[in-house]
C-alpha cells in the first residue's frame, strides 16, 4: 500500500494554518527524500516529464523536499524504484527493492534487501539484517539521501524551514 507523500512546503503550511489539527493528520514517523543535485535528461526521441501546477508556482521551491508519511502504527514499508513498492524512489541509482522500514510498535528498523544501502555518512548495511533507526538517521540508496524522522523531529525540521 502506497504511503501518502507531500512536499515539505505543503506540510509546513498545514502546521502554520492549523497547529492543533496537525498531529491528528500528520502525526507519526516520516521519510524525507532530501533535495540533491539533479539535471533534466537530454531528450532523445522520448517524452520528458514536466511538473504541471495551477497557479503561479510551477516547480518546488529551493530546498523543498518530498516527504512520505509513515505513520505511527506497526507496519512494513517497502522502499525502492519499482512501482509496487510502498515508497517509490524514481531514480535510476536506486534498486528495484532497496530496503524495508519496519515498525514493531516499539520503534522503527531498516532492513536492506541488498548490500547497497548505507547508513550515512559511511556505514554499509548488510542485506537482511535489521538496524534500528533513530530520528534524524540518514539512509543512502544509490545516489539518493533519505532522512528518517519521528513526529517531533519532523515538526522541529518544519519549524526551522
Amino acid at each position: 500500500m502506497a504511503v501518502p507523500s507531500y512536499l515539505s512546503s505543503f506540510v509546513l503550511q498545514r502546521l502554520v494554518v492549523a497547529p492543533a489539527e496537525f498531529p491528528k493528520r500528520f502525526g507519526g514517523a516520516w521519510l524525507v527524500w532530501e533535495p540533491g543535485s539533479w539535471t533534466a535528461p537530454a531528450q532523445s526521441g522520448g517524452v520528458l516529464s514536466t511538473l504541471v501546477a495551477s497557479g503561479p508556482a510551477t516547480r518546488p521551491g529551493q530546498g523543498d523536499a518530498l516527504c512520505f508519511l509513515l505513520g505511527a502504527s506497526p507496519r512494513l514499508v517497502r522502499v525502492g524504484r519499482e512501482p509496487d513498492n510502498d515508497v517509490v524512489i524514481n531514480d535510476g541509482t536506486v534498486s528495484r527493492q532497496q530496503f524495508s522500514l519496519v515498525c514493531d510498535g516499539a520503534g522503527w528498523w531498516v532492513e536492506p534487501h541488498n548490500d547497497k544501502t548505507r547508513l550515512l555518512p559511511d556505514t554499509k548495511l548488510s542485506s537482511g539484517l535489521r538496524q534500528p533507526l533513530s530520528s534524524g538517521a540518514q539512509l543512502g540508496a544509490g545516489g539518493v539521501r533519505l532522512t528518517f524522522l519521528d513526529a517531533a523531529g519532523f515538526e522541529a525540521r518544519l519549524r526551522r524551514s
